[in-house]
């Protein structure tokens, strides 16, 4: 009975001293974690040296300094952090989804790809590693795998519009334009204020011929934001193939507001202006041309030649 007792303060000493020391480490983390957020990085990396001294597990200390390293920019660094992450744990989702996005933001996209299905691989359920592979295979124009990803984060996350988007874009590139607008559809169902999606939408309809449809969802998102530059232009060049021409001019003028070199707004309006009345226009068209050529827009340099050089 003694020794069961003996036992028995023992382990209750040992659980104290255990539990003890978890709350020490993990008001050192999120202090630790704190500085990061604060943008405090090397504050970070110091506090986070200090508790690695403790001979306790320490995944999450090393992805924490990893993040540091990634947000220093520190490359060597960050992969032989994540060396060690690899070496504690070779299945460690964070660890090989931060190594896919440095890589992806380094445009190394088949490298990035291989790093974010080992994301996926160790952690299947997470949404957002499939959402991230989706938009590396759209970087290397592997439409049908990227729309394969988009399908299951969507499964995973039923609102995830980022998802919804992205693979609406994919469905564009793959001509699929009905496919594309019911996903953009979906993402304005989440994000009904995302002046974006409604150009986007826009973009679609008019490939499938519907005009004046696209003309008032171009409409509607410069209603939501008045500087939206890609709202303004895509209304003009709408408002140009439906011959008007007066309101197409307004619109690339209001690109030229906002953007006084933008050279699809300059060579768009030489355009509107050569097809009201190419006599009384033409100077002020060849100049739109040669501003739009002077920016490398091969079909400027075609219009100001055949117009502008006799």
């Amino acid at each position: 009975m003694k020794l069961l007792l003996k036992i028995g303060v023992s382990v209750w000493f040992h659980l104290l001293v255990v539990n003890a020391w978890s709350q020490q480490v993990s008001r050192g983390f999120q202090e630790a974690d704190s500085l990061y957020a604060a943008g405090a990085f090397k504050e970070s990396l110091v506090k986070c040296r200090e508790l690695l001294k403790t001979e306790k597990p320490e995944e999450e200390i090393r992805l924490l300094m990893a993040k540091c390293w990634f947000s220093l920019n520190y490359p060597l660094e960050l992969f032989a952090e994540l060396e060690q992450l690899n070496r504690i744990n070779p299945c460690y989702p964070e660890a090989h989804a931060l190594a896919g996005l440095y890589l992806f933001k380094q445009k190394e996209y088949k490298q990035a790809r291989k790093k974010y299905y080992l994301a996926i691989n160790c952690s299947p359920q997470t949404a957002e590693y499939h959402f991230d592979a989706g938009i590396v295979e759209s970087k290397l124009y592997r439409w049908k795998t990227a729309i394969e990803n988009f399908d299951r984060a969507i499964q995973l996350k039923k609102n995830y519009a980022e998802a919804f988007e992205a693979r609406a874009y994919a469905h564009s590139m793959s001509k699929s334009f009905k496919l594309a607008i019911r996903d953009y559809d979906s993402a304005l169902f989440h994000s009904p204020g995302n002046p974006d999606l409604y150009v986007k939408r826009g973009l679609n309809m008019i490939s499938l011929g519907q005009s004046r449809e696209a003309e008032q969802l171009f409409s509607r998102a410069i209603r939501l934001d008045s500087t939206r530059k890609s709202a303004w232009y895509s209304r003009g060049r709408v408002r140009l193939e439906l011959r008007q021409f007066n309101n197409a001019i307004a619109d690339f003028n209001r690109v030229l507001e906002l953007d006084a070199e933008d050279e699809l707004a300059l060579f768009s309006k030489g355009v509107c202006l050569l097809e009201i009345n190419k006599r009384e226009n033409l100077e002020q068209a060849c100049d739109c041309f040669k501003k739009a050529a002077e920016k490398n827009l091969g079909q400027a340099w075609d219009f100001f030649r055949q117009h502008c050089t006799r």
